[in-house]
């Protein structure tokens, strides 16, 4: 294809033709309609030449244009997968739509040059596959970069020995050929410009780029900068948290490890002179209002910023935008408009048109002012419109319980912004009911989260930052009109500003104890071992109240309290720095960290170690390497110790342990889960999910997770199978457990009592659900819940309950409030009988097997399965039922039912498809629910059935492994993942709802592509667990992918 192009060099002779005298290679690039491929020929500092491919603009007739014609050079940067091609035909169709500027096709040229990679062998190239390692294989002297290096203006890794040529330098040879005023005698107006990747690159190039001035003479040239995922900080200050983010100020985010032989004189002068720099050039920003997107491969961009939007309006904030009036040449722009992460958009709106084509394009220095109105944040005017007076303001008014709009926050760092979590409610979540919550505990912060969460505390913690307004967007389920922030951004309301925490510290006394160090735990035995709590809101006052008698108490890993008279041997005084981790009920004191205990003495008395005279009693599970048949199980086995082979393990049903993967792989049990764990070296947790089984090299924090099986390793055993009530095991974390607290009162720490009723649930009535650790922590979180009088414990999940209805039998831990009982007549729900009796031979479903799969019921309606999925509130009613496919069978006959949810033998019947909570039961919804609930339903798989009534048919899997390994996937949002079977990457999980179960590779490529944020995938089984990075990579057997960037 290139051969035309090079036949038509004599019409134009040598001088005028230098972006022609590249020599053409063979590629597989695409014709683009409206241009031809060129070979632009760029020398190197030593003299040598190479050729970069180029796509060049005609004139509208299918000619070249006379450069005598050309007022106007727009020279374009693709993005991250190298398609000048698109890049081409987005600006052609632009310039196309141009109908009321002076630019056209005659007067305009269009430049998209190719910056090649590894990646582009024979498409963008020619390569010898035969070849020797080390470059050999390229045989032309195309110019090509390693991986991204050309956005950070890296020199080139081929041809092989003559790798001195940056990215940069080839565009300031572009732009130096246009300046030629003897080639271009009638050219205006220079403008380079990118979207995306090619945004990155431009204004980089802008911050870093040598002064052409002297060339261009009177040719302006501005930089147009669309929608970049980072931006080159010109300090080393960020507006985020960066304190784990070793690499956050590195080049290209910062100016440390500057990896470019380009312009290294400006950068050596520092930041400061690097600003300068960029500031005085033109630069027009555009911003996508509808771009929330974020395509982070590591931590630095993520201290700029949550996502692309909050980046931009920091930046902005830190580096304000300037200009002197439209004829300034250093004068900048900032122009919105209402799209997506979308080139070909952003190229044809009105302001693409101004900015690419038409400003100054006489060269009288006319300008458009800034596009959009209202504005969107304090400063983004530059070169305001007189007719636009308007800010708009993300500030709510008004005054709830005392308090007052505080703005936007973070909460992403490794501790929670506040400290008390007080409920999360899907579907009536308010600022007045939050507010008032906190209110009525005597905190004088509120804190909206995510939609449906509500967090208490007094002051934010010490990683929190305050953040632009219009980061925090998620309407509040309960009032459509106001903000509950969004994902780990808080809307906060408060009696007055909020104040950081000061650094954590453990307290030099609590109650009538005195601070005695920092110690060891489970070394090799637990230290203190007579009595045990935990709750999320723990303090070390609240455990000194709860080990009231004995010598001694210690708060560990945030949420534990322990008590005893006397300290195990072993667990001897450490660091004072080990214990590290805040209470999760006071962000401002220390309570322990990963064994190590946070250690308190009655009245200051000596520490002394010994074998306790009493000892406590267990749950032991042995090893299934002694028996196949034993090993822990969820939720049954919740809180007891289980000895592999040479370590002990605790486990926590329910409890994920954020971060720290250092492999992943497939077991039949949770035992085999663990003994994996106890034989590999430095490994200290697990999360089990399916028969998935990931293992951890930290203890981080405790993340509640209904899918999950959590163990962490407490200590060393002797033997595998010990039986032993010796204090060397853990006591329980919870002071009640079922069944052998049924009919007991428990005492919450308010005061309320509740009547436990072990294997006995409440029809309907829900009002909210939360993850917790315990059955106590469930109770708790009723206590502290107004309205609350009943709730079910299940594995993880609580749902707590504003009526009791009919009893219904089926394995949950229950309770109801006592004063609510007496005043409450109990009756049979008429939908349970409604429903009748389920056939108990009904099978054939069951999760994670049948996710996302069609059943069909015996009348014909049809179900689509959704493993680990529930929806809020809508209880119809509840029964016993003996399988999955009964619970199903059991809606499709019970008038108005549209979903289920299965746990145990308990089947709940729901009416109405409110927001989903992922908490790990099966559940089940019609797949075409009833007109009424149109509006609210979303079908988001098509599925094939089978006409059998109790059969099932997965959706077909478009990439499987191994088959597909190192192809590439497009998902139906166009994002693109290069397919690495057997490869996982360590880290990165993203918050729950994580793992997502899906029947196949493909659905759980398409599930990444649609949640924010995600980077990477690895499915184990059903079981897709989602990351918002692509770590250092694992060979461990996993179906894994990573975003193409």
């Amino acid at each position: 294809m290139w051969f035309s192009s090079l036949l038509s060099l004599s019409v134009l002779g040598t001088a005028a033709a230098q972006q022609f005298l590249g020599t053409p290679y063979d590629n597989q690039m695409s014709d683009v309609p409206g241009s031809e491929k060129v070979f632009w020929k760029i020398t190197d500092q030593k003299g040598r030449t190479f050729s970069q491919l180029n796509y060049f603009s005609q004139n509208g007739k299918g000619q070249r244009l006379k450069t005598a014609d050309v007022k106007r050079v727009v020279l374009i940067i693709h993005g991250i997968d190298r398609d000048p091609d698109t890049y081409m035909s987005n600006a052609l169709s632009a310039l196309s739509q141009n109908t009321n500027g002076p630019a056209n096709f005659a007067n305009t040229q269009i430049i998209v040059p190719m910056f090649p990679t590894g990646s582009d062998k024979h498409r963008g190239y020619p390569w010898n596959d035969t070849a020797p390692a080390g470059g050999y294989g390229s045989t032309s002297n195309a110019l090509v970069w390693q991986g991204s290096g050309w956005v950070s203006g890296n020199n080139n890794q081929y041809p092989r020995a003559q790798t001195i040529t940056s990215s940069y330098d080839c565009l300031d040879q572009m732009i130096q050929y246009f300046g030629n005023k003897s080639l271009y005698p009638n050219l205006n107006q220079i403008v380079v410009a990118g979207h995306s990747a090619g945004a990155q690159t431009t204004q980089r190039y802008a911050s870093v780029g040598k002064d052409l001035s002297s060339v261009l003479g009177k040719t302006r040239l501005t930089y147009w900068v669309g929608n970049p995922n980072s931006w080159l900080w010109f300090n080393t200050s960020r507006p985020l948290d960066s304190s784990t983010c070793s690499v956050y100020n590195d080049w290209r985010e910062g100016l440390n490890n500057y990896t470019p032989s380009y312009n290294t004189d400006l950068v050596a002068r520092g930041g400061a002179a690097v600003r300068a720099n960029y500031q005085s050039k033109s630069i027009a920003y555009l911003r996508s209002l509808q771009d929330f997107g974020d395509d982070s491969s590591d931590c630095a961009p993520l201290s700029q910023g949550a996502n692309r939007d909050e980046r931009f309006f920091n930046f902005i904030a830190s580096f304000p935008p300037t200009c002197g009036g439209a004829s300034d040449p250093a004068c900048d722009t900032i122009d919105y408009i209402q799209a997506g992460h979308d080139a070909g958009a952003a190229f044809a709106s009105s302001s693409g048109l101004a900015r690419l084509f038409n400003d100054n394009f006489n060269g009288d220095l006319s300008r458009a002012t800034d596009f959009y109105c209202p504005r969107q944040a304090p400063g983004d005017n530059p070169l305001p419109d007189a007719t636009c007076a308007q800010t708009i303001s993300n500030n709510p008014s008004g005054t709830y319980n005392n308090m007052t709009y505080q703005g936007c926050w973070t909460d992403a760092g490794s501790m929670r912004a506040l400290g008390f979590f007080a409920y999360s409610d899907a579907a009536n979540n308010t600022v007045d009911l939050c507010s008032y919550t906190c209110a009525q505990k005597s905190y004088k912060l509120a804190g909206m989260e995510y939609g449906s969460e509500c967090y208490c505390g007094n002051v934010v913690a010490t990683t929190t930052q305050q953040v632009a307004d219009r980061d925090c967007y998620t309407a509040c389920p309960g009032n459509s009109t106001q903000t509950c922030g969004t994902n780990s951004r808080l809307s906060i309301w408060g009696t007055s500003a909020p104040s950081l925490a000061v650094p954590a510290s453990a307290p030099s006394t609590a109650g009538s104890y005195q601070y005695a160090g920092c110690y060891l735990d489970s070394n090799p035995s637990r230290a203190l071992s007579s009595k045990a709590t935990a709750s999320a809101n723990m303090t070390n006052g609240a455990c000194a109240t709860f080990c009231s008698g004995y010598k001694y108490f210690a708060t560990e890993y945030s949420t534990e309290c322990y008590c005893g008279d006397i300290v195990a041997p072993g667990n001897t005084k450490t660091n004072g720095t080990d214990c590290s981790m805040p209470c999760g009920g006071d962000g401002s004191q220390l309570c322990g960290a990963g064994n190590r205990l946070t250690l308190y003495a009655l009245n200051g008395t000596a520490v002394v170690f010994g074998q306790p005279t009493t000892t406590t009693t267990t749950t032991i599970v042995t090893s299934p390497t002694t028996n196949p048949t034993n090993g822990p199980v969820c939720p049954s086995n919740d809180n007891s110790i289980y000895n592999s082979t040479g370590a002990s393990f605790e486990v926590h049903c329910g409890i994920d342990y954020a971060g720290g993967d250092i492999s992943a792989l497939n077991a039949n049990t949770f035992g085999k889960c663990i003994d994996a764990c106890a034989s590999t070296t430095g490994c200290n947790a697990v999360a089990y999910v399916g028969t998935s089984c990931y293992l951890k090299g930290t203890i981080g924090a405790p993340n509640p997770n209904g899918a999950v099986w959590g163990a962490r390793i407490v200590g060393a055993t002797a033997t595998s199978s010990s039986t032993s009530t010796s204090p060397t095991t853990s006591a329980t974390s919870s002071p009640v457990s079922c069944p052998s607290s049924d009919g007991k009162t428990y005492t919450a720490s308010n005061g309320e009592e509740f009547l436990l009723q072990c294997g006995t649930d409440h029809a309907g009535g829900d009002i909210g659900s939360l993850g917790v650790g315990s059955y106590q922590e469930c109770l708790e979180a009723c206590a502290a819940r107004d309205g609350c009088i009943a709730l079910a414990h299940i594995g993880g999940a609580c749902y707590l309950k504003g009526s009791i209805g009919a009893e219904v039998k089926n394995g949950v831990s229950g309770a109801i409030l006592k004063s609510a009982a007496t005043e409450t007549t109990t009756t049979t729900s008429s939908s349970t009988t409604a429903a009748g009796t389920p056939t108990p031979t009904l099978s054939g479903i069951s999760c994670p097997a049948s996710n996302q799969t069609i059943y069909t019921a015996a009348d014909g309606d049809a179900f689509v399965v959704e493993c680990g999925k529930d929806f809020a509130g809508g209880d119809l009613g509840a029964l016993t039922a003996n399988t999955f496919a009964a619970c199903v069978e059991a809606c499709s006959n019970t008038a108005g039912c549209v979903a289920l949810a299965y746990s145990g033998s308990a089947c709940y019947l729901k009416s109405r498809l409110n927001e989903a909570v992922y908490n790990g039961i099966w559940g089940a919804r019609l797949a075409s629910p009833p007109a009424s609930l149109s509006s609210t339903f979303t079908t988001s798989t098509v599925f094939t059935t089978s006409p059998s009534p109790t059969s099932s048919s997965t959706a077909v899997a478009a990439v499987t492994c191994p088959t597909d390994d190192g192809t590439t996937y497009t998902a139906s949002t166009g994002t693109r993942f290069n397919v690495q079977c057997g490869t996982d990457h360590e880290g990165g999980d993203m918050p729950s709802p994580n793992p997502a179960y899906v029947a196949d590779f493909a659905s759980c490529l398409e599930t990444c592509a649609k949640r924010e944020g995600c980077m990477s995938v690895a499915l184990a089984g059903n079981a897709c667990y989602l990351k918002n990075s692509i770590g250092a990579p694992i060979q461990n057997g996993v179906f894994g992918a990573a975003v193409v960037t």
